[in-house]
């Protein structure tokens, strides 16, 4: 679970804080070094007095008084470093989490494909893509046959696995121009930009076997079901996902692990 520090603890806040007041601490630092330390210097210089002549008196002044600032000086840009060195330290940490946060909203946990949000911002996009260029979009929606029955059996953790285990064939076996996601519980949808049903149902055949035939846990056999459709000039969001949705119930009706489209 990722949390957000509030503004009392979050560390760059109060390293903003102390930023401003660094010049001044230093001014009083050189400030207070000299006066301290030539006060000590005079005091030492009368009793020196008869050993020095005047000229001797005025160098050993300014070579005293530049020594105590350069000392000043090299505590607060020591100071500079640590502080920097933490800054830097810090943004990266914001950094990290903030790409933590945009991963936490696109991601689904479970699959770590695209989550329902993100997939649908995807199609709507594609959308307005395929309305200005005139090209072709399709999508595939996926179901996993039987899946309740191999909770019921197995277990929700096996279930877990096949999940992680189809999301990957799927990521693995599309381009890097389409996109895959899970649109919910054992759902999934594929993106296929500028492609016609036909290229579409190539695809998704492909997937569809390679599901079928890979060895799950428990030896466990998975089919899916796919519907598949080609957005039309005048579909909105919903009347283009529906189709598919359409298609995936006839493929589901039709006897299951097979990809049906909606023409």
């Amino acid at each position: 679970m990722l949390l957000m520090a509030s503004d009392d603890q979050d560390p760059l806040n109060n390293i903003d804080d102390e930023t401003p007041t660094l010049l001044p601490r230093y001014l009083v630092l050189v400030v207070s070094f000299t006066v301290i330390g030539m006060s000590l210097f005079e005091l030492i210089k009368l009793s020196a007095r008869p050993y020095i002549n005047n000229w001797e008196s005025l160098l050993l002044t300014v070579l005293f008084s530049a020594l105590l600032s350069g000392f000043a000086t090299y505590f607060a840009v020591l100071r500079f470093i640590k502080l920097n060195k933490q800054l830097t330290r810090e943004i990266e940490k914001r950094r990290k989490l903030e790409r933590e946060l945009v991963i936490a909203a696109s991601v689904d946990k479970l699959t770590q494909i695209y989550n329902r949000r993100k997939i649908e911002e995807i199609i709507q996009a594609e959308i307005e893509r395929a309305r200005r260029y005139n090209t072709p979009l399709s999508v595939i929606m996926i179901d996993l046959d039987d899946f309740k029955m191999i909770n019921d059996t197995y277990g929700h953790h096996v279930g877990d696995n096949i999940l992680r285990t189809v999301a990957g064939i799927l990521k693995t076996n599309i381009r890097t121009t389409d996109a895959a996601g899970r649109w919910g519980g054992e759902e999934f949808m594929i993106v296929v930009p500028a492609t016609t049903l036909d290229n579409t149902r190539g695809l998704a055949e492909k997937i569809r076997h390679i599901i079928a035939t890979h060895r799950y846990d428990h030896s466990c056999t998975i089919t899916i079901s796919m519907g598949i459709s080609q957005m039309f000039r005048g579909d909105s969001f919903d009347s283009f996902i529906n189709r598919a949705d359409d298609a995936l119930y006839r493929a589901k009706n039709r006897g299951k692990n097979r990809v049906e489209a909606y023409f």
